[in-house]
């Protein structure tokens, strides 16, 4: 979010009038069509430099529908090129009977070798590289794709995992997507292509210009207007108390108000009750993610809102979350008693997931408000 809002501030401050952010697979996608000529349901496989992106849409002449976009974090080029930084320590070992790599900035210094030979073994079967220097006795290893594609295989099985449920969420089988398209320099590994060629039955399409479709997409988005229906690539929602029907057992949960792949732009609201007698201070944790176990989504920050006094336990609150179309968030809270509401906009500044100790410490707290 905040990197949005980053990218209109820049575009302002140059002068520039910001009508729209398009998101990085729609571009790609409106690439492809452009110089392909492809159209129908389109699955981007869009390996980029620091996750993997799978977003599913259908193209028909000046249309574009986002069906669903599902993101990978931590799963990108750079775990790709971190594979060769180990295979070659792990030669020089051999050679050598003495480690390579010792520290966090001699492994940087590996980073450019390491990047120069993943593309090089997508092209060659085998490649030597030099290595050493003023700390090393010189050393020349040798390493081939059969070794890298081996070491990536636990990578390459996770992407084709994200596929899986990119499809099953949208109750798709292969055989509906029309075209598998290829975003990002990591797409050119030869074993990436194989796999989505075995998972789809036909081979992915891939420009020849992987690292640059999104820039060349944005620029005939810009130049030639079309319809584009964009989804939220996150679900937003509070922490709240949730009472099961059945138990009665109470627990605090992840409430979430706008589901992940809702049509933007759009606006949801959830109304919830204050759990204790008194309260001042309404505060609302706001959050990102879907599972309901507050330990495993993110907590973004939190959004107050000072009441009159002297008021009972359950008076009504009501949280709205706003997306608009350039995936801006805002969050809303409105006493319905009062009238008083309070509005901000939502950026990636939180607290981060919720450890046990957080989850304990919130659920003690639970406690005391039912015993009292």
């Amino acid at each position: 979010m905040e990197g949005r809002e980053d990218f209109v501030t820049a575009g302002k401050l140059a002068g520039l009038n910001v009508k729209r952010i398009v998101n990085e697979p729609t571009a790609a996608a409106l690439f492809y069509a452009h110089t392909k000529d492809i159209k129908g349901r389109i699955l981007v496989y869009d390996l980029g430099g620091g996750t993997l992106d799978i977003t599913i849409l259908d193209i028909e002449d000046d249309n574009i529908d986002i069906l669903l976009s599902e993101g990978a974090y931590h799963l990108g080029e750079s775990n790709f090129d971190d594979v060769p930084i180990d295979l070659i320590g792990q030669k020089y070992r051999e050679q050598n009977g003495k480690d390579l790599i010792l520290s966090d900035v001699q492994r940087r210094r590996l980073l450019s070798t390491s990047e120069d030979t993943k593309k090089r073994l997508s092209k060659l079967n085998m490649v030597s590289e030099k290595i050493g220097g003023e700390d090393f006795g010189l050393a020349e290893v040798e390493l081939t794709r059969d070794s890298f594609e081996e070491a990536i295989r636990r990578l390459l099985t996770r992407t084709v995992m994200l596929v899986e449920q990119a499809l099953d969420n949208l109750d798709l089988k292969p055989s509906d997507i029309d075209h598998v398209v290829l975003v990002g320099g990591s797409t050119r590994i030869p074993e990436v292509q194989t796999l989505l060629e075995k998972q789809f039955g036909k081979p992915p399409i891939s420009c020849g210009n992987v690292d640059e479709s999104v820039a060349l997409g944005a620029a005939l988005f810009a130049q030639r207007a079309r319809r584009v229906s964009e989804v939220c690539n996150h679900s937003y929602g509070a922490l709240a108390i949730i009472e099961d029907a059945t138990t009665g057992i109470a627990r605090l949960q992840n409430s979430v108000v706008i589901p992940k792949n809702t049509p933007i732009p759009c606006s949801m609201s959830q109304t919830y009750m204050t759990s204790e007698d008194n309260e001042e201070l309404i505060e609302v944790e706001i959050t990102q993610g879907e599972d309901l176990d507050p330990r495993y989504i993110d907590v973004l920050g939190k959004i107050s809102l000072r009441v009159p006094p002297g008021r009972p336990a359950g008076c009504e609150i009501t949280v709205t979350y706003s997306y608009d179309e350039n995936q801006r968030v805002r969050a809303q809270i409105y006493d319905e008693a009062s009238g008083l509401r309070e509005d901000i906009a939502i950026k990636y500044k939180g607290e981060g997931v919720l450890g046990d100790e957080a989850v304990e410490r919130k659920s003690a707290y639970l406690k005391q408000v039912k015993t009292a």
